[in-house]
């Protein structure tokens, strides 16, 4: 297994966080400097900033939320003192990290986790995963707007598109995105003179909000 794998699994942190924690060398492997790339076996003893690490045995848990407007996507409340995702779990989930994020004025699916590896897929621009919203606009978008959505339209950040934009009824929209840009759909919408007045995630990948009530969660 891979160092930056074994790490994101004995601590619960992403690969890219593992990544930065080995090139800081804050990761010891039988007691010397670990490099990325190296290799453990069930032999080797791996440390984290003096803390040694043991293989997970047990199953990862993996949480779907509702989350309500009003939260903000941390596991610490800013300054603020906005109530936070993690304040709707149990103390026995409270380990959890949220994957991806959204915003405080933002609604729907969540995922939370402690599979370094599952954090890391489904994070990182490479893989690519979609994800699913029902936005409601201040207007309803032309034929025009709706093309420029999907051709693409550059932010401050670079180019962003929407996959698809399908028209529901009066100023709500079905979007697929695979992109993650902060606050993507409020700055494309900004972008074209609109405004976002609300946002929810039905889906992230193969995962559906489904029936799940607001403020909710279940395992999966």
């Amino acid at each position: 297994m891979r160092i930056n794998l074994f790490v994101a699994q004995g601590t619960g942190m992403s690969r890219r966080a593992a990544d930065r924690e080995i090139e800081a060398g804050a990761v010891r492997l039988n007691g010397k400097r670990a490099v990325l790339g190296d290799q453990v076996t069930s032999k080797d003893k791996v440390t984290h900033r003096g803390v040694q690490l043991e293989p997970k045995k047990e199953g990862y848990t993996t949480v779907m939320l509702n989350k309500p407007v009003g939260y903000i996507t941390s596991r610490k409340r800013d300054e603020t003192e906005a109530p936070t995702v993690m304040e709707l779990l149990p103390k026995e989930l409270q380990h959890l990290k949220p994957i991806g994020r959204l915003d405080k004025e933002s609604a729907g699916l969540l995922l939370l986790t402690d599979d370094g590896d599952l954090l890391y897929k489904s994070t990182h621009p490479k893989f690519e995963i979609e994800k699913e919203y029902v936005v409601e606009f201040e207007e309803r978008l032309t034929p025009m707007i709706q093309n420029q959505w999907k051709k693409g339209m550059k932010l401050t950040d670079g180019m962003a598109c929407a996959d698809s934009m399908v028209h529901e009824i009066g100023t709500t929209y079905r979007i697929i995105l695979h992109q993650g840009k902060t606050r993507q759909i409020r700055r494309m919408a900004g972008k074209t003179g609109n405004a976002v007045t609300k946002l929810t995630r039905v889906r992230s990948g193969k995962t559906e909000l489904g029936k799940l009530k607001v403020g909710e969660w279940k395992k999966l």
